[in-house]
């Protein structure tokens, strides 16, 4: 039988797939946070390796400018689960129909 994973796979990428958020995800089957299928965000790899540490649980990578795909570790912030549920809270409001929809903030969070 042939090897059909990974890089032997013809439909293969090179280990980047949009999730269906629309956050990059990368294949890195080793690293200490990808998921059982081998697969981390990105922008979690890439805090991962500024910080020289795998993430924690209650850590979240934050998206200053809310771009998904701008992974640049200029563009992160990284938050504690709960103090990043606070600061998006306060970054959102209720349209007339009652959903929630983002405020301007410019730049500022």
């Amino acid at each position: 039988m042939i090897n059909r994973r990974g890089a032997n796979n013809p439909n293969w990428k090179g280990g980047k797939n949009l999730t269906t958020d629309k956050y990059i995800k990368v294949w890195r089957p080793g690293h200490p946070n990808s998921t059982s299928d081998g697969y981390i965000l990105e922008h979690r790899l890439v805090m991962s390796k500024k910080l020289m540490r795998p993430l924690r649980e209650n850590e979240v990578v934050h998206h200053k400018n809310h771009n998904k795909i701008d992974n640049r570790i200029g563009n992160l912030r990284l938050y504690k689960k709960r103090k990043h549920d606070r600061a998006e809270a306060q970054t959102r409001k209720r349209d007339v129909c009652g959903r929630f929809v983002r405020k301007e903030t410019n730049g500022k969070h």
